[in-house]
């Protein structure tokens, strides 16, 4: 396109990043923002709940902590284990172990191991 309409659309939809003409970062990418959405939905879920039932926001500054404590103490050793070895297996990996967690949680709550309340 050249003329008007073609700087338009250039303006208007500008050339799309590298990384996301690739189909495979695409999909991570997209998995990736899924997975952080539903991360943080689940620490607000949960967060809400801890509130309605002490009605503490002490406990759940605890709550906050403590699920993120992992991530200061464990993020230097992850960070040189993905360095040496090969991340999209250890990306598949970490992916398998959250998935049979939560079915592992979900078959507990199923037979009335435990509650969600």
């Amino acid at each position: 396109m050249t003329g008007k309409i073609g700087q338009l659309k250039n303006l208007l939809w500008p050339a799309t990043p590298r990384p996301f003409q690739h189909p495979v970062y695409r999909r991570v990418w997209f998995r990736g923002i899924c997975g952080s959405l539903a991360r943080y939905v689940d620490y607000t879920i949960v967060a809400w709940l801890l509130v309605q039932q002490t009605e503490s926001s002490f406990e759940v500054g605890l709550l906050v902590f403590f699920r993120w404590i992992s991530h200061i103490f464990l993020g230097p050793w992850i960070g040189s284990l993905l360095d040496s070895h090969s991340r999209i297996k250890i990306l598949r990996l970490s992916q398998l172990g959250m998935a049979l967690g939560a079915g592992c949680f979900g078959l507990i709550v199923l037979n009335d191991l435990a509650s969600l309340l």
